[in-house]
């Protein structure tokens, strides 16, 4: 992952963690008390004799509405420029993560500039025909989603990341403009619209808004 993308989406999901899992994992997030939310920022890594392992996405606890378990690990994997290793990288993750915090896992990979929808998959490890491992873990790859759907949700997070979707109306300028005014109009801080905004300006650059007439 380059700089420019670890600085944008580390700071995306410290900011809107909570919003992204309500949108893309909704029945994930009615199990989770969010006002709990709190960023492990210590340093997770293993010394293996050949390499360290190191997570140095975005790693968060956070307790349970039901108590069963009392609290739980959201590891957000972010994959902007190589997404072939991913699915064993996630499950090197995942156990490093539950040996080191010793607490379940929820993990997302997410993909801003991939395509690979919204759902759950399997990386799964075999040996001589026998299954021996497999993890499921969330995936959002945001290339193929349609950015009219997540811009009809009225949430001003979901209009800020759908400038990274699929438009089938091919009207760059346009879903901007739609973006920005969904981003403009909500109850988020003025801090946080002008990092929506930032977001879309980064990845939307090109796109000139219609002007007054068009």
């Amino acid at each position: 992952m380059s700089t420019l993308h670890d600085r944008i989406f580390k700071e995306f999901f410290h900011r809107f963690l909570p919003d992204f899992v309500h949108i893309f994992f909704p029945e994930m997030a009615a199990q989770l008390n969010f006002a709990t939310l709190t960023f492990v920022t210590q340093e997770l890594m293993v010394n293996l004799p050949q390499r360290i392992l190191r997570i140095t996405d975005v790693v968060a606890e956070v307790e349970t509405w039901s108590g069963d378990p009392q609290v739980i690990i959201v590891l957000v994997e972010v994959e902007a420029n190589r997404p072939a290793p991913l699915p064993q990288r996630m499950f090197e993750y995942y156990g490093l993560l539950r040996l080191l915090l010793q607490k379940p896992i929820f993990p997302i990979a997410f993909l801003p500039l991939h395509k690979g929808g919204v759902g759950w998959r399997l990386y799964q490890e075999e040996l001589f025909g026998r299954k021996l491992g497999c993890l499921h873990y969330g995936q959002v790859g945001l290339r193929d989603l349609l950015s009219p759907t997540y811009l009809a949700s009225q949430n001003p997070v979901a209009a800020a990341l759908a400038v990274l979707m699929d438009d089938p109306a091919n009207a760059a300028s346009q879903l901007k403009l739609s973006a920005l005014q969904r981003v403009h109009t909500s109850q988020l801080t003025e801090g946080d619209k002008l990092y929506l905004i930032e977001v879309m300006e980064t990845y939307l650059p090109t796109a000139m808004l219609p002007q007054a007439g068009d």
